[in-house]
């Protein structure tokens, strides 16, 4: 299976479980939607890391690929932030469609080069 088909699939997986759990624990546990939700994107990054870790990206769990990943994971919430309101505010462009589209499109293909090119590589390997 080709290495961006995997990376799609456990994207939509993650996405899944982030929107089932929060959810999961409104409903049936009464936990406020913030702190649900907080519990799911805990839930859904760590996920994330370990499939693309073994089955994604197909490495052997290394602490520095962790923190490339951390790091990575920290920029592009950041710029997933900051693209919304700028694209919110300063184009007036509604907020659910610049989520669902752009950032979701852009981020996704940005976010396998990143981590295909950079967190998830031998030490040795590392080609831009």
């Amino acid at each position: 299976m080709d290495k961006f088909l995997r990376f799609f699939l456990t994207g939509i997986m993650a996405y899944v479980i982030n929107i089932w759990l929060t959810y999961f624990l409104v409903t049936k546990f009464w936990f406020v939607s913030h702190y649900a939700y907080a519990i799911a994107i805990f839930t859904m990054t760590s996920y994330n890391f370990l499939i693309s870790l073994y089955f994604t990206f197909q490495k052997t769990f290394r602490s520095e690929i962790l923190i490339k990943y951390s790091i990575c994971l920290l920029l592009f919430s950041i710029i997933n932030y900051s693209f919304t309101l700028l694209f919110t505010h300063m184009f007036g462009i509604w907020y659910l469609y610049i989520i669902i589209f752009i950032i979701t499109t852009v981020l996704f293909l940005a976010k396998f080069y990143v981590y295909d090119r950079f967190v998830f590589t031998d030490k040795k390997n590392i080609s831009w």
